[in-house]
């Protein structure tokens, strides 16, 4: 016992405790510096804009990943009721509540595309994902059939929805914010080599407007949604994927960047029906647009009256450039994200300078 510095304490026959001696002075140091260090790691390792200034959801903090039960999930979203299905294109997405109250997003992985430890694989990488502009795994869970990711919730729903609502809070500084979000939580999520996401309806944004990568995974089939019944679903789904699609051995990284592309001009343009594009695909009608600058015939008539020119150009060039045809002279995601941080201080891109006819 001499040769312990904690302090010692014993249980008796009846429950009550007995302190037999009390930890030594060095024992009570060392004890309050590790509680120190741990408030501090708990402070770090909430995120810069951890918490909704309207709604007030909070994003979850660093802790042990949980593997939820089948009959969690079922209690969660009632039985999995139509009410809590938020997508069904391809992976059904449904919204959860815990009996602690807090909102979940509930993804659907079929047992038929995915094998038991093809899964356990998944979940054990995906676990470690932590970034401000990506969704956080919050756990999974795998018995029998049954086969889910459980993410974070984010309280504004998805880029797709504001856009397909023309809504006008969507402003020019917002769009370009959320391009750079995404950006970023696109570059952290290819060095985990994680690709294959970029798409509105996986970038999720709160009422501050801050983008966060949703729905990722090791083997999300980018042509899912090309088996549903809906041409416009398959439409949509096929302008996202790079034109290399079919090749083996593609770079995936640069294939994201491609669709990260379409995302730009989707801010850029808004979202455009059939008859916004003269019955054209939405890239078939916007390219011409792109290679010619017609920069006023691309910007969203929503935001026209606010958007900043020189800002604008320098975005329909980064969008471009990531549209390339040739894999090998699309930008990498670094490159985009440098120079979205620079169209953002409007420094730096002086090589991105207008002519004076062009504007």
């Amino acid at each position: 016992m001499q040769n312990l510095s904690c302090g010692i304490s014993r249980i008796k026959s009846d429950n009550s405790m007995e302190i037999v001696r009390a930890p030594m002075a060095d024992e009570v140091g060392t004890v309050q510096q590790t509680l120190q260090n741990l408030e501090t790691r708990e402070e770090s390792s909430a995120f810069i804009n951890s918490t909704c200034s309207l709604c007030v959801n909070r994003r979850p903090r660093i802790g042990l990943k949980k593997k939820f039960t089948y009959a969690e999930l079922q209690l969660a979203t009632n039985g999995f009721c139509p009410q809590s299905l938020m997508s069904d294109h391809g992976r059904k997405i449904y919204l959860g509540l815990l009996n602690d109250q807090r909102k979940i997003l509930i993804r659907e992985s079929p047992s038929v595309t995915i094998k038991e430890e093809e899964f356990k694989r998944e979940v054990k990488i995906l676990e470690r994902v932590r970034h401000e502009h990506v969704a956080s795994l919050l756990g999974s869970c795998s018995e029998g059939q049954h086969r889910f990711l459980v993410y974070e919730y984010i309280c504004n729903g998805s880029l797709n929805k504001h856009l397909s609502n023309k809504s006008r809070k969507l402003t020019w500084e917002r769009r370009i914010s959320i391009a750079y979000g995404a950006a970023k939580g696109l570059e952290y999520l290819h060095r985990e080599r994680i690709y294959g996401s970029m798409r509105p309806s996986n970038i999720l944004i709160t009422h501050d407007y801050q983008p966060l990568l949703s729905y990722y995974g090791l083997n999300i089939n980018q042509y899912e949604a090309l088996g549903q019944s809906s041409a416009t679903t398959v439409l949509r789904t096929f302008e996202y994927l790079a034109p290399e699609y079919e090749e083996t051995g593609i770079d995936l990284s640069k294939a994201d960047v491609y669709s990260f592309g379409v995302v730009l001009v989707e801010l850029i343009t808004g979202r455009k029906t059939r008859q916004d594009t003269d019955g054209q695909s939405f890239l078939r009608w916007a390219r011409p647009l792109l290679k010619k600058r017609k920069y006023m015939e691309l910007i969203d008539p929503v935001i026209q009256d606010s958007v900043d020119i020189f800002q604008l150009y320098w975005l329909v060039r980064v969008a471009d450039k990531c549209l390339s045809w040739d894999p090998r002279s699309r930008y990498s995601i670094k490159k985009v994200v440098t120079d979205l941080s620079c169209i953002i201080t409007r420094s730096g891109v002086e090589d991105f300078s207008p002519t004076d006819s062009e504007l």
